[in-house]
């Protein structure tokens, strides 16, 4: 698949947050999750099987540029030391940027008061 190609597949992918954000509602829900697959087939004309495989491989390349970038920002490395991604897809997927961001949690513990 060549370059254009991948960023409209990106494009496009980014436009289904079922299917990357795990904080959306329907994201366990494999039906749901099949039928964007299957909307994104229809836009782009290509297998799914090709596309699952195709974005699996693409957001691999980025969390290495990412953990590459960020772990080229640790204290005390000067700004010429800063990794910044020469890879022509890593700003595609600037709408993964907070995806490894643990979720907001509840807290179920009652705040007790104590009766002193």
């Amino acid at each position: 698949m060549d370059q254009i190609k991948c960023i409209q597949l990106i494009e496009t992918y980014k436009k289904y947050p079922i299917l990357w954000n795990s904080r959306e509602k329907l994201y366990h829900n494999k039906n749901m999750r099949e039928d964007a697959w299957r909307e994104i087939e229809t836009c782009l004309q290509l297998p799914v099987s090709v596309m699952k495989a195709k974005m699996k491989t693409l957001m691999g390349t980025y969390r290495s540029e990412k953990s590459r970038q960020n772990k080229s920002l640790i204290t005390g490395s000067g700004s010429e030391d800063v990794y910044l991604s020469k890879w022509f897809a890593y700003k595609y997927f600037d709408f993964m940027m907070d995806k490894d961001n643990p979720n907001d949690t509840l807290d179920t513990m009652f705040n007790q008061v104590s009766a002193s």
